[in-house]
């Protein structure tokens, strides 16, 4: 729970740092469930892009080394954002991750 505190407010900080395209690709684990795949979709109002190939990361290494990766990279699933998600939304998830987290402390 606590990675996953640290990545909405880590996600939160760069959608205010910088400039993002229209969409977000996400990759592993994250990918496997189209209902967790719509989230970061409505959460941030941008397009998800769910790839063909599951690890990203070995992509882009690819790319990297040389590999033509166009063809990997256009394969996949598109999420729209499927509503909004409210302030209230974002401000009652970050409680719940909250109370997750520190019931550890409480047994401790």
């Amino acid at each position: 729970m606590k990675a996953c505190r640290v990545d909405t407010r880590l996600m939160s900080a760069v959608l205010r740092a910088v400039q993002l395209g229209a969409g977000i690709s996400i990759d592993g684990g994250f990918q496997q469930n189209c209902c967790v795949a719509q989230f970061p979709d409505s959460a941030s109002g941008r397009g998800i892009r769910v790839p063909c190939m599951q690890e990203l990361t070995a992509l882009g290494l690819a790319g990297l080394c040389g590999v033509d990766i166009e063809s990997a990279e256009e394969a996949g699933e598109a999420f729209v954002p499927a509503g909004e998600v409210s302030d209230d939304d974002h401000q009652h998830f970050a409680r719940a991750l909250d109370c997750a987290s520190g019931w550890q402390d409480s047994w401790l």
